[in-house]
Parts: structure tokens; sequence; C-alpha cells
């Protein structure tokens, strides 16, 4: 360039992408708006002592940009000169000048000149969040609204969802289980900040409910659970020998059932090729002969309630096993 330049014009070497250096002339004062705009190659650049002006994005999109020396003389810098370049891009300017003033205003690292400290961006955050959810993590982005970077923080799935318990024994009481979840990672979740627990009315009489749980804070979506209140048990009172048979009699459980099972086998175990279950459909029978098997054969019994709800049958434990032998 001529020695006598004083000023390049806006928009002079805009989109010039194969432009990697360039020497300013000393008596160079202004250079204009976007002067420089989207100069991909361009690399480090040393401004002329002298230079009073830079324009708006005077220096936009020049991603290779790393370094630039900014002499004491400037006295504006447009807005946006240096946005969208690349990311380690340092200003080097002179101690209490309008350059440093410039850098930490807007954000972009800085050092003064001679020195090799790197003074950072005092960054102003903000964020956006997508929520987690079942199969899915988040994220939250934060970026600076001076300098641009950005930063990201994974939010890990919800993985796990159980209950403390999915079983209760009738009790005459209200009953209902507790919620353990674990995201991806093996953290517990709180249930104060990330989700809501609402659960059926009427938990205490014997049947099936329904818990739902509802993700807030920084996850989303809904899960539904389920348990069961079975039967209160009974206990076997007293199992008499007869012939080829027994009789077997239990104390009586009437509240919350309609009737009981009776299981009896020549396996302690109760395998299923060897046992046999005989109902009893009302909750006041409290006695059950059992007849037609084999003589003079240990059989072991037991006990259970159960009651019928919208078709479904929930039962109770089974009672201690008793044996007998008979006749």
């Amino acid at each position: 360039m001529s020695a006598g330049l004083t000023e390049i014009g806006d928009n002079a070497f805009g989109y010039c992408g194969s432009l990697e250096n360039i020497k300013f002339p000393e008596n160079l004062k202004r250079i204009g708006n976007e002067a420089f705009y989207d100069c991909s190659k361009l690399s480090d650049i040393q401004l002329p002592a002298g230079l009073t002006t830079l324009g708006c994005e005077v220096f936009v999109g020049c991603e290779n940009l790393k370094n630039i020396s900014i002499p004491k003389s400037v006295i504006n810098i447009g807005e946006r000169a240096f946005q969208a370049c690349n990311k380690d891009l340092v200003l080097s300017v002179h101690k209490g000048s309008y350059a440093e003033v410039y850098a930490k205003e807007n954000g972009h690292k800085y050092s003064y000149a001679g020195s090799s400290e790197i003074f950072p961006c005092t960054h102003t955050f903000s964020s956006f969040l997508t929520k987690a959810m079942v199969g899915k993590n988040g994220v939250i982005t934060k970026t600076c609204a001076k300098c641009g970077e950005k930063t990201t923080m994974t939010i890990y799935m919800p993985k796990t969802v159980k209950l403390s318990k999915t079983s209760f024994t009738y009790n005459n009481r209200n009953q209902k289980p507790s919620v353990i979840i674990k995201d991806s990672q093996g953290k517990v979740l709180s249930g104060k900040t990330d989700y809501v627990v609402t659960y059926s009315k009427g938990m205490k009489s014997v049947g099936k409910y329904i818990l739902t749980i509802k993700f807030k804070g920084n996850y989303s979506g809904t899960v539904k659970k389920t348990f069961t209140i079975v039967p209160k048990g009974v206990s076997i009172s007293k199992v008499t020998s007869k012939k080829k048979g027994f009789i077997v009699k239990w104390k009586k459980q009437t509240v919350q059932t309609v009737g009981y099972q009776i299981a009896y086998s020549t396996d302690s175990k109760f395998s299923s090729k060897n046992t046999k279950i005989v109902s009893v459909g009302k909750n006041k029978t409290t006695l059950k002969i059992i007849g037609k098997i084999k003589a003079k054969k240990k059989y072991y019994v037991r006990v259970r309630t159960y009651k019928t709800v919208k078709g479904k049958k929930y039962y109770s434990g089974w009672s201690k096993i008793k044996s007998v032998i008979t006749k």
C-alpha cells in the first residue's frame, strides 16, 4: 500500500478469503467498516502507530485471527469489530488505553504490549436449557454475551425408576411406597427439585393402585408405576388325619377377604406337579375336609386368603406350613 494512504475504505477487502497477511502504511489513520469482513485466512496483525479508528465489524469472521496489536493512538473501535474471530483471539493493548477498555467491555481476551500474561473475559453468561427425559440426555448451554464463549453441561437421563415396595398387606390404614429415581450415572434425583409424585386416592383397601411421577426442573416427562395391597393372611389352627385324607382348620379372616385357598402337597417345597389347590368361597368358613388322596402318606398343608377386585384376585401370603400323615 502507498505510504501516503491514510484510510482503508468500507468493505475494501471484504470476503477476500485468500488474504493471509497485510502490511499497513505508517500514516494510516482509519480502517473502515467491514474492511476485512470474512477474510478467513488472515492471521496475526500489527496495526500501525498513529491509527485512530477501527470501523464496525472490521474483522468479523476472521476465524484464523489469533493476535492483533492495537496501538495506544486508537480512540474508536466500532461495534462487533472482532465478532466470530478465532476463539483464542488475544488483543494486545496498552495499559489504560481505549483498546483495553473496549476489550473488557466486549469480553475479549487481552494482554499488555510486551507481556505474555493474558487476561480472560469477565463473562456474562446466558443459559439455554434442553431438558432431559427418560431415554434422552438433556443439556445446559451457557453463552457469554460478550465474547460468545460457550460451555455445556450434560443433564443425564433418568434411567431407573423404582418403588420402595410394590406390595403391601392390608392393615386398615392408607399405605404408599416411596420413589427412588437414579440417572444414567447412578445419581439419585431429588423429590424436591426434580419430580413430583401423585398417588391414587383411597390407598387402603385391597387392590391395585397407580402413582404418577411428573418430572420438573431440568427434567420433563411422566412415568406411571403400580403397586398392590393384598389381604391379610391367616394361620392354620389344626390339621387332623383321616382315612385317605385330612381335615384342616384355620383362623377366620373376614376383613377385606372373600375366601380362602388351601394348598397341599407331598413335596415340602410345593412343586407344581405334586401340589393341588382348592378354594373356599366363603370367608366365614374355617374348615375344609380333603379326601380321596393317598393313604399313609405325608402331606404338607398351607392356607391363604384372597379377594376379587374388578375381576382380579389378590392373594395374601401363605400361612406357615403344617404336615399330616393320612390314615
